[in-house]
């Protein structure tokens, strides 16, 4: 079993050929509220974000997969690679060949032993960020409280229909005629006579 972890800003990447365990979890919080009786009441389930725990070895002269030499101080060239990745903290797609990848992922921890052997056991875990989106959300104009429209519709009573209504398409004439700066002689009276 392999594992390859891509840099998502800058494409590097390193693959663990010797990976001795892997686990994948998904934890689900379980919201508790105390109540007056001392019990607790849990109302809501909340999955958290993937994470993945590889255990993995690095030999000192280990051949990287589809090359036919050794390359020599493999396990250090390792160690500094996901020192770099814990300092800088960039986004990492992980790939298993056994599970399939996942995008976005950050790694969480990264202690790791040399050994006898002239190599290095490297204990890792990732944990998927989830991404947020911003919406932009247009929020209607506020209305006016009911007593002033009242008083709007008390004003309008003198006008029967058909003069609202020309009086509208009137001045929505006005404003598709409008151009040229704000203030300009147009807009003075689209907004002196339009705007009530």
């Amino acid at each position: 079993m392999s594992v390859t972890i891509i840099r998502q800003d800058t494409g590097d990447r390193w693959t663990i050929d010797h990976v001795e365990s892997e686990s994948w979890d998904k934890p689900i919080e379980v919201t508790d509220h105390p109540i007056e009786d001392g019990s607790q009441a849990s109302d809501h389930l909340q999955e958290e974000s993937i994470r993945v725990s590889v255990t993995a070895y690095v030999a000192e002269n280990a051949p990287p997969r589809g090359f036919k030499q050794n390359e020599e101080n493999r396990h250090l060239k390792a160690v500094e690679f996901f020192r770099k990745l814990a300092e800088d903290a960039p986004l990492v797609t992980y790939v298993s060949n056994s599970r399939g990848s996942v995008e976005d992922m950050l790694i969480d921890e990264r202690p790791y032993t040399f050994d006898k052997r002239k190599g290095v056991e490297i204990d890792l875990a990732f944990k998927r960020l989830e991404l947020a989106v911003a919406e932009q959300v247009k929020i209607p104009p506020e209305q006016p409280p009911p007593d002033q429209e009242g008083q709007s519709d008390q004003q309008d009573q003198g006008k029967n229909g058909s003069e609202k209504e020309d009086e509208e398409r009137r001045c929505s004439d006005l404003k598709r005629k409008a151009s040229g700066p704000v203030g300009g002689p147009v807009s003075r009276k689209i907004f002196g006579e339009c705007a009530k």
